[in-house]
């Protein structure tokens, strides 16, 4: 007889069920917005640590990141959320603008917007992963979303999959709504942290051999 573990039909609905108490964490806990960040390291630790295999209690993990974390996430949340007002301020005025270059600065700004939205991709998981001051998170978040470009590229579209169904298809969005609320930014939270795992795994085996 087939052991719990051995059973990939339950291995698999014990992932789901997991991933709707994380999401459903995750999404009141972003409620007052400035804590969007906490939780967003929250949901990346509890769902890292689930890739891993490290653990298995996610609303455990989930609380303990979330306070961990509190005091570091709420300013780079409001940093993150500063810039990317600011760059949607720019990009209007440059779309805007009725001076001969604007096409030019539109994509311009674009660009920012994407590299921005790239590097923001990071700063939480990486807050979830490893201890570092909120600059030292920054300048990672930077560098390694330029250095692993492909991956940074898969992440963000993942990222940003609800808002392009949105507007690609509001029919099939709005059908798939219940399943956005119960799962969504969990499940792809989950995809994102496989490749977040492979991405950090080669600079925690470098730490460990520096320590060495």
């Amino acid at each position: 007889m087939k052991s719990y573990s051995d059973n990939k039909v339950l291995q698999v609905l014990a992932v789901i069920g997991d991933l709707m108490v994380l999401n459903l964490l995750w999404l009141l806990c972003c409620l007052p917005v400035v804590t969007a960040g906490a939780s967003t390291t929250a949901l990346y630790y509890s769902l890292l640590k689930m890739v891993r295999k490290e653990e298995t209690y996610p609303a455990r993990m989930f609380f303990r990141a979330f306070r961990q974390n509190l005091k570091q996430s709420i300013p780079l949340t409001i940093l993150l959320l500063l810039v990317c007002a600011i760059l949607y301020v720019d990009l209007n005025v440059a779309r805007n603008t009725a001076i001969h270059f604007g096409p030019l600065l539109s994509i311009l700004v674009a660009a920012l917007f994407v590299v921005f939205a790239m590097v923001a991709s990071y700063v939480f998981p990486l807050l979830a992963q490893f201890e570092n001051t909120i600059k030292g998170t920054l300048k990672n978040a930077l560098f390694m979303s330029i250095w692993h470009l492909p991956c940074s590229v898969v992440i963000l579209l993942l990222n940003l999959l609800p808002v392009l169904l949105f507007f690609l298809s509001p029919n099939l969005f709005l059908k798939s709504l219940v399943l956005w609320l119960f799962v969504g930014g969990a499940g792809i939270a989950y995809v994102n942290s496989r490749l977040f795992v492979k991405i950090f795994n080669r600079y925690i085996e470098k730490q460990d051999q520096q320590l060495k």
